[in-house]
């Protein structure tokens, strides 16, 4: 039995030899197999440990979970986007321009307090809500460049801080923009301005919004006299002034 096991043995460790260099050519190739997966993983958890630290780092959302209710984040930038169509609407209606508009005005009470505001605002400053691409030196000839353009204004004029008087800013801003481009003939371009508003309040402004009490947390800023402008307001719209001149500055200087 000990005879036949050495013998065994022995045929095991001839075979071995004689075929050590296929074995060697196939664990090499084998091994080239494996090592590529291997690097793969190694990379992205690499990355992925990464990517959480600089979220981490910057209070950035590294769940998949939303931090507000996904119907309180819809409510919020529709509700958003009827405030700014009916912001426009007014505007353009002081101006007979509303038959090129692709909506009508929903002339509805959560829009009413921003319209006034948004007089009181264009009024005080009626040079700085006009000609807002000439300002910036961008003319409304694609959808691209509309929301990409006012997009990158909002960017700015949030970039510190954000009140009360910005959030009327940006619909004095916006429905500019949406005027401009109906002047340069591109009404449907309107549309573009009121997304963009949307999505820009669903990433920059929500959470705010509703530490605020919502939309209509503007009503304690501004009194039912719309004659009369409260103080805490005033220095919100001079805010939302001196926020808008830095855009304007800062996006030429930008530019270029």
């Amino acid at each position: 039995m000990e005879v036949d096991d050495c013998a065994g043995v022995s045929v095991s460790w001839r075979q071995a030899t004689n075929s050590k260099g296929a074995v060697k050519a196939d664990d090499s190739t084998r091994a080239g197999a494996d090592v590529t997966p291997w690097i793969v993983v190694c990379l992205t958890n690499h990355v992925r440990k990464v990517l959480s630290f600089v979220m981490e780092t910057f209070g950035m959302q590294t769940s998949s979970e939303p931090l507000l209710p996904q119907s309180t984040i819809t409510t919020m930038m529709e509700e958003a986007k009827h405030i700014c169509k009916d912001y426009t609407y007014q505007r353009l209606s002081e101006k007979d321009m509303t038959k090129k508009l692709p909506f009508g005005g929903c002339n509805s009470e959560l829009s009413e307090s921003y319209i006034n505001a948004g007089q009181v605002l264009e009024k005080m400053y009626p040079r700085v809500y006009t000609d807002v691409s000439r300002k910036i030196g961008r003319t409304m000839s694609s959808a691209g460049i509309v929301k990409a353009t006012l997009n990158d204004v909002l960017n700015i004029l949030f970039r510190d801080s954000i009140t009360w008087g910005k959030i009327v800013s940006m619909f004095a801003i916006s429905s500019s923009f949406a005027e401009e481009c109906v002047q340069q003939g591109h009404p449907d371009f309107v549309n573009d301005v009121v997304d963009t508003v949307g999505g820009f309040v669903v990433m920059h402004l929500v959470e705010w919004l509703v530490k605020q009490g919502g939309w209509k947390g503007l009503d304690s800023a501004f009194k039912e006299n719309k004659d009369v402008i409260s103080p805490t307001f005033l220095i919100g719209m001079v805010g939302a002034f001196v926020g808008f001149v830095t855009v304007t500055i800062s996006f030429i200087v930008e530019l270029r």
